[in-house]
């Protein structure tokens, strides 16, 4: 005979809150004395209702169900609730079963339970599956913000936040690839801060770091719509890629960026940009750096024209 000798939890490091739905008061007492060995505070609700109430309110590490509720109500219907909730959709979910259950131990994995335990529980096979369960949604959770970490990374601007020159572009290939399809408009904003050398020359470069960031919150507030991208190309230079605007809606928001940029006063410093306008030719096959080299040109006639000013070509 195997005797089955008790590990304790104290292998395990948890902490945090479950929530239990169990419609016995007995049974939750049993198991919330259990769970603080573990480090968890359960909270307990006795319906569906009361589970879902508590949810409102508080994060949970890990919820629990029993599969058989009073009034007609069922684990399988919670399972199912959280996992048709988007807010649910990584919260690992145990669900307790009876032992001879085995039609409801598979529909509760089928509606989205992560695992199951079976009546009697045993505590070192109840601390083990909660373990597992809770280390691994906390793997996952933290593999997903290294990953996005990874792609902002790649994709932003450390400075502003904006998105990077590869990025755009290759963005912009996609978009002008789906414009050229459709026919549709698309245009492109060459933005280059005035005098900037000197902003970093009297100031500091750290005021200056501090001026662009300023531009770029604005940038971002001016162009917050879906269709409207903005990155930072390099030093004090943006690019505005601005899907669905012909050439006249284009240089009237260009316009409007002059007008906001020169009321903006970033640091108290008077501020102005001149910017350069394109639009993919109408009933041509145009591509990003052919519209780019447009706006660009046309920023360098800003330029020559006095700055604080947009020129479409």
């Amino acid at each position: 005979m195997h005797t089955l000798i008790p590990l304790g939890p104290f292998r395990y490091n948890i902490s945090g809150k479950a929530l239990y739905l169990e419609d016995s008061l007995t049974v939750a007492k049993a198991t919330d004395a259990k769970l603080k060995r573990l480090g968890l505070q359960m909270d307990h609700a006795f319906s569906i209702a009361q589970a879902m109430q508590l949810l409102s309110s508080n994060k949970y590490e890990l919820i629990m169900t029993d599969i058989v509720l009073q009034d007609n109500e069922t684990g399988i219907d919670f399972i199912r609730d959280l996992r048709a909730d988007s807010r649910f959709a990584q919260t690992p979910i145990l669900a307790v079963t009876s032992l001879e259950s085995i039609n409801r131990r598979i529909q509760a994995l089928q509606s989205g339970a992560n695992d199951y335990i079976s009546k009697p529980v045993l505590d070192e096979e109840l601390f083990a599956r909660i373990n597992n369960l809770i280390s691994s949604t906390r793997l996952i959770e933290q593999l997903t913000r290294e990953r996005q970490r990874l792609l902002e990374l790649a994709t932003k601007d450390h400075l502003t936040g904006l998105y990077n020159r590869h990025f755009l572009t290759e963005l912009a290939k996609r978009r002008f690839a789906d414009a050229n399809r459709q026919q549709t408009a698309l245009s492109v904003l060459v933005i280059d801060i005035d005098h900037f050398k000197q902003i970093n020359d009297q100031h500091g470069h750290q005021v200056g770091d501090k001026v662009l960031k300023r531009i770029a919150v604005m940038l971002q507030t001016l162009f917050a719509a879906e269709d409207r991208y903005v990155a930072r190309f390099g030093g004090e230079e943006f690019v505005v890629l601005l899907t669905g605007y012909d050439l006249q809606s284009a240089t009237e928001q260009a316009c409007q960026l002059c007008q906001s940029l020169h009321q903006l006063q970033p640091e108290g410093i008077v501020t102005s940009a001149s910017i350069g306008v394109a639009t993919l030719a109408t009933g041509q096959e145009e591509y990003f750096d052919e519209v780019f080299a447009r706006a660009d040109k046309a920023l360098y006639l800003a330029k020559q024209q006095g700055r604080n000013r947009a020129i479409a070509l």
